[in-house]
């Protein structure tokens, strides 16, 4: 913050310095003051940490480990305008340990951000798309073109 070494910061002060970190002053004071970060690009918690989680839920469905049903489910219904209602007792039932924490994780940050959006991946949600809405590569390849808008 620019200020005199004996001068305390003014709320201008930190404003101007909220205005140049978007992601900071998103988690400080909210969507009207600031944009979340997509996740991939987050560089501190709550993005980070949902980041992780969201990759860890993929990992877990990819290698078909236990609730993976379940947890395609809780993924597809945290996209961004899906009209796939997710009811939490129901999403959680069953959850334990590493699992639950990091769906506990996405569900606040999509209660948040309005949900995820495949913008939020490093690849363009690629990945999301084929192990959470089982599409197919030519499926993929049209949602990501411009031919389908």
């Amino acid at each position: 913050m620019a200020t005199q070494p004996d001068q305390t910061p003014t709320a201008f002060d930190y404003l101007n310095f909220l205005q140049n970190d978007q992601e900071r002053a998103y988690y400080e004071l909210g969507p009207v003051w600031g944009t979340a970060p997509l996740l991939h690009e987050a560089r501190m918690d709550p993005g980070k940490a949902t980041h992780i989680a969201v990759e860890a839920l993929l990992d877990h469905i990819e290698a078909r480990g236990v609730h993976t049903q379940q947890l395609r489910a809780i993924l597809a219904g945290c996209q961004a305008g899906s009209d796939k209602a997710i009811t939490p007792s129901a999403a959680l039932f069953g959850l334990s340990g590493e699992g639950l924490d990091h769906v506990l994780k996405v569900l606040a940050w999509i209660a948040g951000t309005g949900g995820i959006t495949l913008d939020d991946f490093v690849d363009g949600g690629e990945r999301y798309l084929r192990l959470v809405l089982r599409k197919r590569p030519k499926a993929i390849a049209w949602l990501k073109s411009d031919a389908h808008a």
